[in-house]
């Protein structure tokens, strides 16, 4: 069924599915540095991002205590966590398995 779905929508915005699978596609092998802490790049850059200040204004308030602010242990090894996410971006790991897969190219 969500197949079904998923071919309908692009059956019905064939432009739109091929302009954003190609941008897509795009940013992967050239890549977009993504810090730590998702989408939102402001608080992942130089320190862990507090989850509780970047979602307080729409996560619902009866599940906001949910995700709690780092530990003094978990923001003292930012750092290292930084460095290692900074080898792992997803760019470095396109163009790196292209070239496992066809070597040569």
């Amino acid at each position: 069924m969500l197949a079904a779905v998923a071919l309908d929508a692009i059956r019905a915005q064939p432009a739109v599915y091929a302009e954003s699978t190609l941008r897509l596609t795009l940013e992967l092998f050239r890549g977009t540095e993504q810090a730590l802490g998702g989408q939102g790049k402001e608080g992942g850059i130089d320190r862990y991002p507090n989850p509780q200040e970047k979602y307080q204004t729409w996560w619902n308030s009866r599940i906001a205590h949910v995700p709690q602010p780092p530990t003094p242990a978990e923001a003292a090894e930012f750092g290292t966590a930084r460095n290692l996410s900074r080898i792992f971006q997803p760019h470095r790991m396109a163009v790196y398995c292209w070239h496992s897969a066809w070597p040569g190219s």
